[in-house]
């Protein structure tokens, strides 16, 4: 029974054939009844929160149903966020006395007007230049796999120190051309092979020399064929460790060049994540992934931020574009090399927003490219709120099609 402890129940309507209710024997002679409910019959009756099939009294006789012992109800939950640390606007104590507020995106280079020098290179040897029709950054003459483009970043640190343990988001398109093979798979998109994949490394200077290093690669799934461009979406953390008053250079760079190939670089943005990556702020609740239909993300519109891959080595959820029969534009989330039937998108939920006893709707339009039918199913999973360890619960399940 529906009681507080247990504020909700399932029923599952089956059968093709028409259902007549009719009254207990005690209760014969009932006007209206017998009935044909149809052939997906579920019957309630009585008052809100004390149903009955039919009233108990002298003249109807005793009553031939259980009532409800209680009713669930109530509204949509509004967490506060404020203290979301991702959140949280920067002011340095540099810029206090001006009121100037750092700005959300540390870097944002587009390189429609020029590339900036100051803070571009690439690995000893390697030619960096501006092409002016594309507005694109260039990187030649590379014939080792350390000669990549190279950012140096630590005068924009200086202006605006980093946020410890908040997220920040690196989104930057790229070409990779070789000549000769135009249109044909990189040497990454057809192994995997870490030694043959482009890999971007942060490098922390220390002034004990202790240098910090941590890398995030592209894999299979996201990296196309010479000559196309793709994006490489990556979520960076800083630690204490990594904000410590010996650091005296912060820099990103591109390894695993593959010698005799010519680097193209557009849209390279730094930056913390904005409102359209979050929940509403005053009504977290209203909707529970952020930026859903990827329509409007980060990244100049080409982070697949706040969604995340289940196994990032090797594969990555990307950002695809196509024009529809009826001349739309539609992005949306794609998810390629695939190995495994959990290998998917995901996104983290707020948890104060679930709420015992509450009704939630789940949509999603999917496309699923393979040469045998597939089903799938739609997958809530968490840890249990007395800690006992984690659930799952699977409210949408397809069939093969």
């Amino acid at each position: 029974p529906i009681a507080p402890e247990n504020v909700s129940l399932r029923i599952v309507l089956t059968g093709t054939t028409d259902v007549m209710f009719a009254p207990a024997d005690s209760n014969a002679g009932v006007a209206g009844t017998p009935f044909n409910a149809g052939t997906k019959a579920f019957l309630v009756a009585g008052g809100k929160l004390n149903v009955r099939g039919w009233d108990e009294s002298d003249v109807e006789g005793t009553a031939t149903w259980s009532p409800l012992l209680a009713m669930a109800e109530g509204a949509r939950p509004t967490p506060d966020l404020s203290s979301n640390l991702e959140k949280t606007v920067r002011i340095t104590d540099a810029l206090k006395s001006s009121g100037d507020v750092c700005p959300r995106q540390v870097i944002n280079h587009n390189f429609d007007e020029e590339v900036d020098h100051s803070v571009w290179s690439a690995g000893e040897g390697a030619i960096v230049s501006h092409d002016d029709v594309a507005g694109t950054m260039v990187v030649t003459n590379i014939n080792k796999p350390w000669q990549g483009p190279r950012l140096d970043f630590t005068k924009y640190a200086l202006e605006c120190p980093l946020i410890e343990g908040a997220k920040y988001l690196i989104t930057l398109r790229i070409k990779v051309d070789k000549e000769g093979f135009e249109g044909q798979m990189t040497p990454c998109g057809e192994t995997n092979d870490w030694r043959e994949c482009l890999k971007l490394t942060r490098k922390i200077m220390l002034s004990d020399q202790n240098d910090r290093y941590s890398s995030q690669r592209v894999n299979k799934g996201i990296v196309g064929k010479y000559g196309e461009w793709f994006t490489f979406t990556s979520t960076w953390t800083y630690e204490a460790d990594d904000l410590v008053d010996t650091v005296m250079g912060n820099l990103f760079y591109l390894e695993y060049t593959e010698p005799g190939t010519t680097i193209s670089i557009d849209d390279f943005v730094f930056e913390l994540p904005s409102e359209r990556s979050y929940p509403v702020g005053n009504d977290a609740c209203q909707e529970l992934v952020a930026n859903g239909d990827a329509e409007n993300a980060d990244g100049a519109g080409w982070s697949y931020f706040p969604m995340w891959s289940s196994r990032s080595n090797d594969w990555q959820p990307n950002i695809h574009v196509e024009t529809l029969p009826n001349g739309s534009v539609n992005k949306f989330f794609r998810a390629s090399n695939r190995r495994w039937h959990s290998d998917t998108i995901r996104a983290s939920l707020l948890k104060e927003c679930f709420v015992k006893g509450l009704v939630y709707n789940i949509s999603l339009k999917v496309r699923i490219q393979k040469d045998v039918p597939l089903k799938y199913y739609v997958q809530l999973k968490g840890p249990r709120a007395d800690g006992s360890g984690w659930t799952h619960k699977q409210p949408l399940k397809c069939p093969e099609q």
